[in-house]
């Protein structure tokens, strides 16, 4: 098994994590330190067999922060980097995610080749985006007849696949970090088919959130709707998200949801946590 560096990147905070594989009995393992990015202080993870090193700063140029994040890394004594496999997420604001309803817009092409162009497209209309700029993926979802789309800022993509050529690494994936909400709130057993809602938001330097949120309504694991938008962030911790919750309110009623459905509000930093499900009109 190879060692697994892993990178998230929002609009404000790169955070580079490092997961060493199991060695051989015998091996060296040599401590690893979490970086801070409020307090700058290290602290060595000692509860975790497989050691990690995480640095979080706030994001300026990409590909110099990255570089400075691996200088960091490599500070601490990390193995050659050929070692690596190199994963990415990307937040909201250098990814996104779309639902093209074939039924609303018509039967649509069959073929794979002419389904590509009509997601161009679509992609051209409805978001104002030269598809050339994109690294675009897309997915016919199982029920419903339409088109699931993800799009990654290609230039964003280029850096990050131009960093991995430096150094060495094996790049393995980049997607929409948003996905990972999907396949973790997908019902499992009896309740396969069940609806569910998801608030979506990412962490930011100066705010309890970023002001880019994604609401999203599911049937099962699969996508029926979707909403992105800017909502003011709330300052402090304990005052209220009015803006979040009266987003999904007019979002549910549009979807004609009850207003008293239970939503699951989902932050990036905690999508390792089982979520935290709560009616809308909390």
């Amino acid at each position: 098994m190879r060692d697994q560096l892993s990178l998230a990147l929002t609009g404000e905070i790169l955070t580079l994590i490092l997961r060493q594989a199991e060695r051989p009995r015998g091996w060296f393992a040599r401590p690893r330190s979490l970086f801070n990015r409020n307090s700058g202080h290290a602290h060595t993870n000692r509860s975790n067999a497989a050691s990690k090193l995480v640095v979080t700063r706030p994001v300026g140029q990409l590909s110099a922060t990255l570089e400075e994040a691996w200088v960091s890394l490599k500070k601490q004594g990390t193995q050659d980097s050929s070692a690596f496999d190199f994963s990415v997420q990307l937040g909201l604001t250098h990814a996104r995610l779309g639902l093209l309803h074939l039924s609303e817009e018509g039967t649509g092409p069959a073929k794979p080749v002419a389904l590509d162009a009509y997601v161009q497209a679509w992609v051209r209309q409805m978001w104002g985006m030269d598809p050339a700029t994109q690294i675009i993926r897309w997915d016919r979802l199982e029920h419903g007849g339409g088109i699931l789309i993800s799009c990654i800022d290609r230039s964003v993509y280029v850096e990050l696949e131009t960093f991995a050529r430096r150094h060495g690494l094996r790049f393995v994936s980049c997607k929409s970090a948003v996905l990972s909400a999907l396949d973790l709130s997908a019902p499992t057993g009896e309740n396969d088919a069940a609806s569910s809602v998801i608030a979506w938001t990412e962490p930011s330097t100066a705010a309890r959130r970023a002001p880019l949120v994604q609401l999203m309504h599911c049937h099962g694991s699969q996508p029926k709707a979707l909403w992105r938008g800017w909502l003011p962030a709330p300052e402090t911790i304990d005052e209220s998200d009015n803006d979040l919750h009266g987003a999904l309110r007019r979002f549910m009623a549009a979807g004609k949801l009850p207003m008293n459905a239970p939503a699951v509000f989902m932050h990036w930093d905690q999508v390792l946590q089982p979520p935290r499900a709560t009616g809308a009109n909390t």
